[in-house]
């Protein structure tokens, strides 16, 4: 018994000698790292013409044997702390994992709705689908930004046509469970450009029915509504508008009472009652 015990007790020690001195899990690897983030330019005068700058920042930690970097920046115009115009977004990708150093190219346009503004990034994330991912936002991108003296823009966003879109019958029959009108908004701003809408229907009963719009961008396409753009510019859009009228509304006649446009620098142009085709929606 005493043996047995003895061995007992030997194999107990053994095995939390072999705990104690079991190596520790591997280290994960680094997470990606951004550095050195900045504008070529402090600065810039776009009054005659637009104007590239170019962000640069440094990835740290890249897998060597990874494709390549890519991710995202996101930046916007200001007026000290006001912004003004939307966020705009583009991705970026083909950068070296090796060096890790990006160099973007960042659009400043012509107008805007002050003499003098900044653009100010945001937001940037960068991967190599391998390592990880890393994004900086907040307080780590105070101070990246590039002055701007540009032009004012003094018009506001001008209504072309409101039209049923393609293939959208005048005649619309609800089973009940609501339909979906589509509309088409054509749109032009020659200095900012076009840049959000609201459409406004009034149906029976003094229903009303609203759908907003917006110039949307991937980086590499922009869109309007649900619709295409063509050519990728802002100042003469064609914008897909579905408006949903909801379950249990009553039959009858639908028409425009409102068309509300906005450009990027903030002028808005409100068109009441605009020339367009009312649809009727009846019951099977």
């Amino acid at each position: 018994m005493k043996s047995l015990r003895a061995s007992l007790a030997a194999t107990l020690t053994t095995a939390a000698a072999a705990v104690l001195v079991a190596a520790p899990p591997a280290a994960a690897d680094p997470a990606l790292a951004v550095s050195g983030i900045s504008f070529s330019t402090g600065h810039v005068d776009v009054r005659e013409a637009p104007a590239q700058v170019e962000l640069r920042f440094t990835v740290t930690g890249a897998d060597p044997a990874a494709s390549e970097i890519h991710g995202s920046i996101w930046y916007a115009q200001y007026a000290g702390d006001r912004q003004i115009g939307p966020t705009e977004f583009a991705p970026y990708d083909n950068v070296d994992p090796r060096t890790g150093a990006a160099r973007l190219s960042v659009h400043v346009p012509q107008y805007g709705a002050t003499r003098h503004a900044e653009w100010r990034l945001l937001k940037l994330t960068a991967t190599d689908a391998t390592s990880g991912a890393a994004t900086v936002e907040g307080p780590a991108l105070a101070g990246v930004e590039v002055g701007v003296t540009q032009r004012v823009d003094s018009a506001r966003p001008t209504h072309h046509v409101t039209t049923l879109w393609f293939g959208q019958s005048s005649r619309v029959v609800d089973p009940g469970t609501g339909v979906t009108l589509e509309y088409a908004v054509t749109v032009s701003d020659l200095q900012a450009g076009f840049w959000t809408g609201r459409l406004t229907l009034t149906g029976p009963d003094g229903r009303r029915a609203r759908s907003a719009f917006t110039v949307a961008s991937d980086g590499r396409h922009l869109t309007c509504g649900a619709a295409s753009l063509v050519d990728d510019f802002f100042d003469h859009v064609l914008c897909h508008v579905p408006v949903d009228i909801a379950a249990g509304a009553p039959a009858g006649a639908w028409s425009v009472a409102r068309v509300t446009l906005t450009d990027r620098a903030g002028n808005t142009t409100v068109v009441r009652r605009p020339a367009a085709p009312v649809v009727t929606v009846v019951r099977p």
